[in-house]
């Protein structure tokens, strides 16, 4: 009876052991995903482009935030994130920037957001494979 308890005992502590360490496993960042200089870009492109209405720190003013617990991506893939970006933003002429200029902006987004940079450039087909969330 004392060894069936004890295993018991043992089996609760790995499986809450497990559990606490699975949201540390989830918010690792993948690498890779955009270059320093595609977020760099990016931040030119989106302090003209898009800090009128989502603030100058991805904050939020007219529009959702683009960093932290508040973000209007908060969850979205990267291919989610970069396919939203491209085809709704700007609000009131979606889809006007170039695929070079979304790519860096969401570069910018995501370096923001804490995701490191790698020595791949951000692209339509590398954001559909990649595994990160924002």
């Amino acid at each position: 009876m004392r060894s069936t308890i004890r295993i018991v005992a043992l089996a609760t502590a790995a499986l809450v052991a497990a559990v606490a360490a699975a949201p540390a496993r989830a918010a690792v960042k993948e690498t890779g995903v955009y270059t320093k200089d595609q977020a760099a870009a990016g931040s030119k492109e989106y302090q003209a482009k898009c800090s009128r209405c989502h603030g100058a720190n991805l904050e939020g003013v007219s529009a959702p935030a683009l960093r932290g617990e508040a973000s209007g991506l908060k969850g979205d893939s990267v291919g989610q994130a970069l396919t939203f970006v491209s085809t709704q933003m700007p609000a009131g002429d979606p889809g006007s920037l170039s695929t070079a200029e979304y790519d860096d902006i969401v570069a910018y987004i995501l370096a923001r957001n804490g995701h490191p940079a790698g020595a791949t450039a951000l692209t339509p087909a590398s954001a559909k494979k990649s595994t990160a969330k924002l």
